[in-house]
């Protein structure tokens, strides 16, 4: 029986699946490790390491955002002057994925990457010829919806869930964007019309409207700021991480608390869940015009859509089901972690079609040479339990495999950038 590996690799985190083809139960585990490389030069490159905020990483050895940056033509920059293109550490990524998901294989896995499907041709292009440059490829790429259509009729929220003439608008709230697109299931899940697109939504404008809610409440005592003190830069960016992994906690919990260590301020403070809601649903509700643009667009009555699938980090947070099934009037499907989804349909779709990706043995030498494995704490905190009437996926560690970049001559090192401040259905509550 062949088995899958799905890869994503998403601006703020990147997962694998894997899966056996006809099993839908037999899902093995998953690896989340956040978007992040760190580059050594001849020492190897580790996926999944925390930012310099974030722990004792060396400076000039981190790079991350490339996963917004495939096909340009402009490389980015490393904190010590190495230059690389966006696509070259994407498939550096998925190359760390693979090899770390592969250890416990008895065989190879057959492997599909899914990609956003508002990306254009040359953008997939430039991925694609990334992936042959590196010598894989036999992993077959696949658009994101479509991926996670793959998951929803394996495990949907319905008997009829996936059929032949459902129509199924794909909701995709990710870390730094919101994509929505029309997917016509079936035997072969099609995008129908144009996928749209909105960087007004998503997980790190939150992060910032929380942050903007934690300063308010303590500028008094923190008094007056300085923007250019780096002691003030580095707290302030702890702080906006802290934020975040609030605002993920929030999803399964009802409050949480944020630890603030500011020049003159030190305490914790307490936010719970409908503090959180408060700040988002005003855009969580924007967001809907969105929607209909994408229905407006591809001709099509929001009549004709069967169901609402949420995937993506963001849209676990319980409200964005909530709201969507009451401004929609339509049954929303969600996988209890929806950041896995497309990786789970990717796997589903490389284990049934057989899309067989070069052993690691034939990777080349100098990359195979610098491949190791390392252990890491999950990125998203693990939640209590599922949200009610949604189908758990399995849990997993997650994991970074180094594995050495191509370089090129240095350049001058940028400076540090100063942070904004500040399967079931799920009915209507």
């Amino acid at each position: 029986m062949t088995v899958g590996l799905g890869l994503t690799v998403g601006a703020v985190n990147s997962v694998a699946v894997t899966a056996l083809e006809h099993d839908a139960d037999a899902q093995g585990p998953s690896i989340t490790a956040s978007s992040t490389l760190a580059l050594g030069g001849d020492a190897p490159a580790v996926l999944g390491v925390p930012s310099r905020h974030e722990g004792d990483v060396p400076r000039g050895t981190v790079i991350s955002g490339f996963a917004t940056r495939v096909g340009d033509p402009v490389a980015l920059v490393a904190d010590d002057g190495s230059t690389h293109t966006g696509e070259d550490l994407v498939v550096t990524a998925m190359q760390c994925l693979i090899e770390a998901s592969s250890a416990e294989l008895a065989e190879f896995p057959a492997v599909a990457a899914a990609y956003p499907a508002v990306w254009p041709s040359h953008t997939v292009d430039a991925l694609r010829s990334a992936l042959d440059r590196a010598g894989l490829a036999g992993v077959a790429l696949v658009p994101e919806p479509e991926a996670a259509v793959a998951w929803l009729q394996r495990n949907g929220s319905r008997d009829d869930a996936g059929a032949s003439d459902d129509l199924v608008l794909v909701y995709d709230l990710g870390g730094t964007s919101l994509d929505v697109t029309l997917v016509h299931a079936g035997d072969t899940p099609r995008i129908i019309g144009k996928p749209m697109r909105s960087e007004d939504f998503g997980g790190s404008e939150f992060d910032h409207l929380t942050l903007r809610y934690m300063l308010d409440g303590v500028v008094g005592e923190a008094g007056e700021l300085d923007p250019f003190d780096p002691d003030t830069m580095n707290a302030l960016a702890q702080l906006r991480a802290r934020c975040c992994a609030a605002k993920e906690a929030l999803s399964s919990d009802t409050e949480t608390v944020i630890g603030i260590d500011l020049p003159g301020v030190h305490s914790d403070v307490r936010l719970v869940r409908a503090e959180l809601e408060d700040l988002i649903r005003e855009p969580l509700a924007d967001s809907v015009e969105l929607v209909r643009e994408t229905l407006r667009n591809a001709g099509v009555d929001l009549s004709d859509v069967g169901q609402v699938l949420l995937i993506g980090g963001s849209s676990a947070m319980p409200l964005v089901a909530e709201l969507l099934s009451a401004e929609l009037r339509l049954p929303v499907v969600a996988d209890a972690h929806p950041e896995r989804t497309a990786a789970q349909g990717a796997a589903l779709i490389a284990a049934a079609e057989g899309a067989h990706t070069v052993p690691l043995a034939a990777v080349p030498a100098a990359a195979a040479a610098a491949t190791t494995v390392v252990e890491v704490a999950p990125v998203l905190p693990a939640s209590a339990g599922p949200r009610p009437g949604i189908r758990p996926a399995s849990r997993g560690s997650s994991l970074s495999t180094p594995r050495r970049p191509r370089s090129s001559p240095p350049r001058p090192p940028r400076s540090p950038s100063w942070p904004r401040a500040g399967s079931r259905s799920v009915p209507a509550r």
